[in-house]
């Protein structure tokens, strides 16, 4: 069984998650490179956020999740 198999998948999301995914690895690599220059280098990642996107998503998981 794949993990694949057991997610729904939303389209309207990769371009979010793929901005998130990028924002992290490019703190990660400017930490990296800039360490031996005391750069320092941090992302804040909100959790749960309230948007147009969000609000399209609670009715379909409170009808799933009951």
């Amino acid at each position: 069984m794949t993990i694949s198999g057991r997610l729904r998948w939303w389209w309207d999301t990769a371009p979010c998650v793929t901005a998130k995914h990028g924002l992290i690895g490019l703190a990660k690599v400017v930490a990296k490179e800039g360490g031996a220059h005391s750069v320092r280098a941090n992302v804040i990642c909100p959790g749960f956020v309230r948007t147009p996107l969000v609000d399209k998503r609670i009715p379909e998981q409170a009808k799933e999740l009951g």
